[in-house]
């Protein structure tokens, strides 16, 4: 295998990682049923083609080759997407059928927003982060994590190459408690105002998307499930923000 082909490889997998294919789950019950059991049995194969490659990045770094550990990067960006892509749609099946649940525990929502940025920021898609020293929440820990890795995303990728992301995070004190506030900014073109009414709906990907359009809806699935709020505010030109403020204490419905 000579180098150019081996480039030529990793130009086609980059583009690969960056077009997810779009599916219609329908209302059918056992087409839903028929993706979930696909879905489990895909992330059996990943969870152990994910391990060989982790390994595989290992070894590179020491060995210092260059375009294998470029390899080895490419390989397991595309398999993390596949594995996002796949608790997409678990989760959007398991928010319909009502079998969603929480796990909640303390949290540190500023050392979470904090890991979530260093994870998806890059040179040509930086974060800019407000936060307090600490802001403390009873929740889903990972749960909030997707829906911030969620949030995150779609900002980078509606955003102009180098405008920076702005995230800003504020504890406000309310009738019914401390809350907290979290605003994710983008300085991209703005929702169509004929997306804006169904922007939180399963399957409603703009055209820019490379998705399934279920990222929003999932957000707002988990926002509602620990009792928050999620709002958008876009205009043309003007760029768009997300509000999701969520009550520290969590009251999980008996």
């Amino acid at each position: 295998m000579n180098e150019q082909y081996v480039r030529t490889h990793i130009d086609e997998q980059r583009l690969l990682v960056a077009a997810e294919p779009a599916i219609d789950l329908g209302s059918n019950q056992s087409a839903e049923e028929f993706i979930v059991i696909l879905a489990h049995d895909l992330r059996n194969y990943i969870a152990s083609v994910h391990g060989y490659f982790a390994l595989l990045h290992h070894r590179t770094q020491h060995d210092r080759e260059k375009l294998d550990r470029q390899l080895a990067g490419i390989a397991q960006q595309s398999l993390e997407q596949m594995d996002r892509l796949i608790a997409n749609v678990l989760d959007t099946v398991r928010m319909q059928r009502g079998f969603f649940e929480l796990m909640p525990q303390p949290i540190d929502l500023v050392l979470l927003v904090r890991q979530c940025a260093d994870l998806l920021q890059t040179d040509s898609n930086p974060i800019k982060l407000d936060l307090p020293p600490t802001a403390s929440l009873h929740g889903d820990k990972e749960r909030l994590r997707q829906a911030l890795h969620n949030l995150l995303v779609n900002a980078i990728q509606y955003s102009p190459p180098g405008a920076p992301v702005r995230l800003s995070l504020a504890v406000e004190t309310r009738a019914d408690g401390e809350w907290l506030a979290l605003t994710v900014y983008n300085r991209g073109a703005g929702i169509p105002p004929d997306m804006l009414p169904r922007i939180f709906e399963p399957f409603s990907a703009g055209p820019r998307s490379a998705g399934l359009g279920l990222g929003l809806y999932l957000v707002r699935g988990i926002v509602l499930a620990h009792g928050g709020t999620l709002v958008v505010r876009s205009a043309a030109g003007t760029g768009t923000c997300f509000e999701m403020a969520l009550p520290s204490e969590l009251h999980l419905e008996r």
